[in-house]
C-alpha cells in the first residue's frame, strides 16, 4: 500500500473538485443537487486541512476521501463540554473499492486525533461496515409524521384554515419562506435569539458563533420558514428548517417554536406539506405518533476523556474502571459490565436507562449542522 499517501486537501487544492466528483458519485447524486452546498460545514475553505484524500505519490488522483469536522456539545445541566468530531464525505473510487483504502484514511484519523476526542459521530446506512472500525448506533431521535399526527389529534385541525394562515385568539399567524442567507440582518438575530433559548438551552448541542452561522447561509438546499403573525411581522415567533439537497427531502431537521405556538406551526406545516417529517431529540410527547430512531454512529475516540465525561454527565454517580469489549462501571456501589453499545444506549439513548435521564439534556445535532 505504499503506492497510496494520505494527505489533506489544502496541501493539494488542485484535487478539491476530482474529491466532490468522487463523493458525489459515491453518494449518487443527481444533476439538481451539490454536497458542497448541503455539507458546507465540512465542504469549505477554513475546513480544507481537515479533508483527508488517499492520492499517488505524484498526487495526481484522489482515490478515497474521509472529511473531519471538530465541535463542542454543550450540556448545561452538568455544565459539560464534549470534544467531539463528525466524520462525513466516505467515498473510495468505484475502480478501487474492496482493498481497504477508506481503512488507511480512517485508521490514519483515529490515530491522529482520538487523544483529544470524547466521541467520533458519523451517519451511514452501512452500519456493519462501520461496526468493524468501532462504532455503535446510539443517541435516541424522535420523528413523527404530520399525517400521523392529525389522524390521532383530529379535533386539533380544522381544514378550513387557509394554505398559509392560522388564526389563534385573534390572532393570525402565517409561514414565510426564505433562506437564511436572504433574511436581513435582524430577522437573523432573531432566528439566532430562537436556537439559543429553544434549542441550546435546553439541548446537549453545539454552540454557534458567527462562523456556524456564516456556513449556514452557504446551505441554500435547506429551506427557512419562520412563524410570523400578522399583527407583528417583523416579530419571528418561531421557525424550522426544512429539506436539505438529496439528503434531507421532507423532514424538518431542525424547528424553534414554544409550547405556545406549538399547534399553530404545526398546522401550517401541514397545510403546506402533508408529507414532512420533524426530526426532534428523544423527548417525551404529548401524542403517540413518535417513532424512536437512532441518531448516528459514534465511536469513543479516548477512554480517558471518556470516562471523564461519562463521570461528570452522571454527576460523578458513574466511574468508569475499565474498556475493552465491554465498559466495566462502578454505579450505587455496585459493579457492572456491559457492552459498549449497550453502554451507550441506556446512556443516551433511545430510550436511555430510566434513572439516567436526569443526568443531562439529550443530544441533539440538527441537519444543519450534522455531515
Amino acid at each position: 500500500m505504499n503506492e497510496f499517501i494520505v494527505t489533506t486537501l489544502d496541501t493539494v487544492p488542485s484535487l478539491l473538485n476530482a474529491t466532490i466528483d468522487l463523493i458525489e458519485e459515491s453518494f449518487h447524486y443527481d444533476s439538481e443537487n451539490k454536497f458542497i452546498v448541503d455539507f458546507a460545514p465540512l465542504v469549505n475553505e477554513d475546513n480544507l486541512k481537515n479533508l483527508y484524500i488517499l492520492t499517488d505519490n505524484q498526487k495526481r488522483k484522489v482515490y478515497a476521501h474521509s472529511g473531519i469536522v471538530f465541535r463542542n456539545l454543550q450540556n448545561n445541566i452538568s455544565d459539560t463540554t464534549i470534544p467531539m468530531a463528525m466524520l462525513g464525505g466516505i467515498a473510495v473510487s468505484k475502480n478501487m473499492r474492496g482493498r481497504g483504502l477508506s481503512k488507511i484514511i480512517l485508521n490514519h484519523i483515529f490515530e491522529k486525533f482520538s487523544k483529544q476526542l470524547v466521541f467520533f459521530f458519523l451517519w451511514s446506512d452501512l452500519i456493519d461496515l462501520y461496526k468493524k472500525f468501532g462504532f455503535h448506533l446510539a443517541i435516541g431521535q424522535s420523528e413523527f409524521s404530520l399525517v400521523e399526527y392529525f389522524k390521532k389529534n383530529s379535533h386539533s385541525h380544522s381544514h378550513s384554515h387557509s394554505h398559509s394562515h392560522f388564526h389563534s385568539h385573534s390572532i393570525v399567524y402565517s409561514l414565510e419562506h426564505s433562506l437564511y442567507k436572504d433574511l436581513s440582518n435582524d430577522d437573523k438575530d432573531q432566528i439566532k435569539l430562537l436556537y439559543n433559548k429553544l434549542i441550546a438551552s435546553k439541548f446537549t448541542t453545539f454552540a454557534r458563533g458567527e462562523k456556524e452561522w456564516q456556513l449556514i447561509e452557504k446551505i441554500t438546499s435547506s429551506d427557512l420558514f419562520t412563524l410570523r403573525s400578522k399583527a407583528t411581522p417583523t416579530q419571528i415567533s418561531g421557525y424550522y428548517f426544512i429539506n436539505k439537497g438529496q439528503d434531507l427531502k421532507n423532514i424538518i431537521h431542525e424547528i424553534a417554536i414554544s409550547k405556545e405556538h406549538q399547534s399553530q406551526i404545526y398546522s401550517l406545516i401541514f397545510e403546506k406539506n402533508p408529507k414532512a417529517k420533524i426530526w426532534q431529540p428523544e423527548i417525551e410527547h404529548d401524542h403517540s405518533s413518535v417513532e424512536k430512531k437512532y441518531m448516528a454512529l459514534i465511536k469513543i475516540a479516548n477512554q480517558k476523556i471518556f470516562s471523564n465525561f461519562v463521570y461528570h454527565w452522571s454527576k460523578e454517580e458513574i466511574n468508569i474502571t475499565k474498556i475493552n469489549s465491554f465498559v466495566h462501571f462502578t454505579y450505587n456501589n455496585k459493579t457492572y459490565s456491559e457492552t459498549c453499545e449497550n453502554f451507550l444506549t441506556c446512556l443516551l439513548g433511545p430510550n436511555p436507562l430510566s434513572e439516567w435521564q436526569p443526568f443531562g439534556n439529550p443530544i441533539f445535532i440538527s441537519g444543519l449542522d450534522s455531515i
